[in-house]
């Protein structure tokens, strides 16, 4: 990720008779900030001031050595700036200061007295015009708001600042910027924060009920809090019997006799809503109020946090047992009315389906003349004139049993006169050839980015009618019983026998033959089978297979792919790279057995569920990707995403936006070659080995430059483009748009493709910011339920409804063991020493509380046998465990 550097101009502070000004300064694309940087940090509601005299890297992480305002030298992640102003410090002096934390020299003392008196010219001026924000900022809140008291708002430092000066400073800005920081119950900053500078600014109705709640704690007893608890212990009690009594049961839910009155109810909102991810760069307005509430309902608890807060909306009737608590963020803003029954997908239908109406009137009358309305689809393919049609050509698309968006096929073609050598061409559905960018569907695809795939539902990014139209549909095959071929973009490498790119070729195509099967049926061709995992058990199964007729021609097709995919991760795992391997959890059966019509967000009229749908719970190791009919695939989507940055380099250099990551650090020139003795023939390492010999594993950021993807293998002045998934992927389906730019030539409607540079670097900040949330979403959401099914699992065991003996192997969790990813920290909250571990029969990372003797010798990689310690369920859910003596 980027770090935001403010302003690279140079910049005045001055307080009196004091002036300081900055140098220009460039940017690190990568990771860390440029010696002599002012930063500002926030972790665990600690904010601190410093410069930046060195960096450093450990545990796969960069860290940023600073000079902080105290005169110590503290190393935060450079992930906890939030601030930043660069060369506040000249080169040399910083130099001076050393980024040792103790230091009897008298050079680097002076150094330091002279950088610490620029921290503090900062901070005057800083404190001046703070209290001038806060003097004018008390109507900000007013005009950021959204007028809808019920719907959330977005704003940044920049648009706030310019209500309180049009032509605010660097420290105007800054100022503007704490501001909203220390006002976590108007404003919250987005996760990708650091980039955007983004804040979600709360509807009024939120904060008000905040504020409500907040007065009533300060009331005499007995008062609204104490009413509602009173009533509502015995109701949980209820609640908890029929949980218990209904353990083995199909879910259901229903009415229930209490009643809730207003106050009540509002409790309720609130402690819906005080479920919700937060970041230790703000204080909690929540954490307080929630605490109080918790500890009226149970006064004996140990712990008031998210997951007695989870479970207490859960006895309270508010959240299904079962109710997938990560859909409930506002920051995803997700449909959660059923389908069905859904305004939201009704508009999206219709809307879709009278786009395709018009293109069909089109084809029986004239062509449709002016230029195209919101809801205008292309009324004819904009690339038929240069489409090439592969005939018969067969064409593999391989997905799981029950894909909806099937996006990308593959077929070989191999060439007699040259041994050895293949065609590989890889087809990609091509909605760019409907859909404009300008059209309200594209519109709202750009802002929600992607589809969200979650246990309990998907959220698709189109229409599912525009996907499976039997005459427009854009997903591949929807058409062919209609005798339509599928429009697609092809990219195609001519390979020789070392998975080498020797001539390439990106068209627009049709295709006519295709052949749709699922990765188990390809799998079983290929002799190969996914490694998968039950260690709790297996739900009873039907003991069907899934089957699809093959021709011994397409069985060898099958085989040919899979070689070319395993000879190009051979050649990747060559040299210096590596790719880490570990065992992953999930849970099956959530998507098909929750009923459509019980509700999927809090409810707060009275309610009461039973049962719980089946689960079964499931451990592979990796994701498939490297081996039988899962590599085929993510091969297939490497080469297509070569191949795309590769074309718009060689046709003008359109701008796309490319995925970048620089090479890895090793420890020292030892733990490099320790790393790469580690690896397999395919060049995978345990993930724990990678945590021993790695200083840092830098993370992937976005860029218009063909540089160099490591993990993939991509050279520097290539590039690697998202391009395979374009209708899953709002990024994908632009790189579309600039394609068909140079497919079309002469025929393009502009000489300039639909996006130019600064468009994408426009857009380059939203996805990278959508990025990190997805990623942060998809970790808590997959640790969610794996930790939901143990608790339930282990309450099974408590009440007797199940025999952990009877489980292949034994109790899975008298069997635990698990590796060290890090060196043990002490936990500043329990005074204890933890390290992050991970459990290979669990699939899953935990923190492992160690002994106060010898914690810190612990080295990473250390094999433990292990017990559980505590589980918490809730929107940071966490397993703990300790050492079995």
């Amino acid at each position: 990720m980027t770090p935001h550097v403010p302003s690279l101009e140079k910049q005045t502070f001055s307080v009196k008779d004091e002036v300081i000004e900055t140098e220009c300064a460039e940017e690190d694309q990568t990771m860390g900030y440029p010696l002599g940087t002012f930063v500002e940090t926030r972790r665990n509601n600690i904010v601190t001031h410093g410069v930046v005299v060195g960096e450093e890297f450990y545990s796969g992480r960069a860290y940023c050595t600073c000079l902080v305002s105290t005169g110590e030298i503290w190393t935060p992640n450079v992930q906890d700036v939030f601030f930043s102003i660069p060369s506040l410090v000249p080169a040399d002096l910083v130099a001076r200061c050393g980024a040792e934390e103790l230091t009897d020299n008298k050079s680097e003392l002076n150094a330091r007295v002279e950088t610490l008196r620029r921290i503090r010219l900062v901070e005057r001026a800083l404190e001046d015009t703070y209290n001038v924000v806060c003097s004018r900022a008390h109507t900000l809140y007013e005009h950021l708001r959204d007028p809808d008291p019920d719907k959330w708002n977005t704003t940044t430092v920049a648009e706030a600042v310019k209500l309180i000066d049009k032509n605010p400073s660097l420290t105007m800005t800054f100022a503007t910027h704490k501001y909203l920081m220390n006002n976590p119950a108007r404003f919250i900053a987005d996760l990708d924060y650091r980039t955007s500078q983004r804040f979600r600014v709360v509807p009024l109705s939120h904060m008000k009920d905040l504020e409500t709640v907040e007065e009533w704690m300060r009331i005499k007893k007995p008062g609204p809090l104490d009413s509602f608890a009173e009533k509502a212990r015995g109701i949980m009690a209820q609640n908890l019997k029929r949980f218990q009594d209904s353990f083995a049961d199909p879910p259901s839910g229903q009415p229930a006799q209490h009643a809730w009155d207003e106050n009540d109810q509002l409790i309720l909102r609130f402690m819906a809503r005080a479920l919700r991810s937060t970041r230790s760069n703000q204080g909690d307005p929540y954490a307080v109020p929630q605490s109080t509430i918790l500890k009226l309902l149970d006064p004996e608890s140990p712990t008031v946090g998210d997951g007695e807060l989870h479970k207490a909306l859960i006895g309270l009737g508010v959240l299904a047992p079962w109710q997938d608590v990560l859909a409930l963020q506002p920051q995803l803003d997700l449909d959660l009315e059923p389908e069905h029954r859904s305004q939201r997908v009704k508009e999206r239908e219709e809307m879709a389906q009278r786009g395709l109406e018009k293109i069909q009137q089109g084809a029986t009358t004239t062509r449709i003349q002016g230029p195209l309305g919101l809801e205008d689809f292309y009324p004819t393919d904009p690339l038929e004139s240069v489409r090439h049609d592969f005939g018969d050509m067969k064409v593999y698309i391989i997905d799981d049993a029950g894909a909806h968006e099937l996006d990308d096929g593959i077929s070989i073609e191999r060439i007699p006169s040259e041994p050895g050598r293949t065609w590989l061409h890889v087809h990609i559905a091509d909605p760019a050839s409907v859909i404009p960018p300008s059209h309200a569907l594209a519109i709202e695809a750009r802002k929600r980015q992607e589809s969200i795939y979650f246990y309990t539902r998907t959220w698709p990014l189109f229409p599912r009618s525009l996907m499976h139209s039997p005459t427009h549909g854009l997903s591949l095959g929807s058409k062919q019983a209609q005798g339509i071929p599928d429009r697609v973009l092809t990219f195609s490498a001519k390979l020789d026998e070392h998975g080498s790119i020797l001539d390439y070729k990106v068209r627009a195509g049709l295709v006519r033959n295709i052949k749709v099967v699922d990765y188990d049926v390809v799998d079983r061709v290929l002799g190969v089978q996914f490694e998968r995992r039950y260690p709790f058990g297996r739900l009873p199964s039907t003991g069907e297979q899934s089957e699809t007729s093959l021709t011994e021609d397409e069985m060898q097709d099958l085989r040919d792919l899979h070689a070319f995919a395993k000879v190009a991760i051979r050649e990747r795992g060559k040299g210096d790279r590596f790719q880490i391997i570990t065992e992953k959890c999930s849970v099956n059966g959530l998507h098909h057995s929750i009923p459509k019509d019980l509700p999927m967000r809090p409810t707060f009229e009275p309610f009461g569920f039973s049962g719980f749908p089946l689960m079964e719970y499931q451990v592979s190791r990796g994701d498939g990707s490297e081996t039988g009919s899962r590599c085929v695939i993510a091969e297939a989507a490497k080469l297509a995403s070569r191949l795309a940055s590769r074309f718009a380099l060689d046709n003008g250099n359109i701008p796309l936006l490319r995925r970048h990551v620089p090479p890895f650090v090793a420890n020292t020139p030892e733990d490099h070659q320790r790393l790469m003795d580690a690896k397999d023939p395919d060049g995978f390492v345990e993930n724990w080995v990678a945590a021993k010999y790695v200083s840092l594993n830098p993370s992937s950021v976005y860029t218009l430059l063909p540089k160099e993807h490591f993990g993939v293998g991509i050279p520097e002045g290539e590039g690697y483009v998202r391009a395979t998934s374009p209708l899953r992927r709002y990024l994908d389906l632009m790189t579309h748009w600039q394609l068909h730019h140079i497919l079309l030539g002469n025929r393009a409607v502009s000489r300039k493709p639909p996006f130019s540079e600064h468009d994408m670097e426009a857009y380059k900040q939203e996805v990278s910011g959508f990025d990190r949330l997805k990623k942060t979403m998809q970790t808590l959401h997959g640790k969610y339920w794996s930790l939901l099914f143990i608790r339930r699992w282990l309450q099974g065991v408590e009440l007797g409804k199940i025999d952990p003996d009877k489980v292949a192997g034994g109790d899975p969790m008298k069997r635990l063991q698990g590796r060290t990813l890090d060196h043990a920290k002490l936990n500043m909250e329990t005074w204890k020493y933890q390290a992050e571990v991970h459990v290979p029969l669990l699939g899953m990372r935990g923190l492992v509380e160690l002994a106060s003797d010898g914690a810190r010798e612990v080295e990473i990689g250390t094999l433990l046998d292990l017990r559980l310690k505590s589980l918490r369920v809730g929107i940071r859910p966490l397993i703990t465990l300790e050492v079995k003596t």
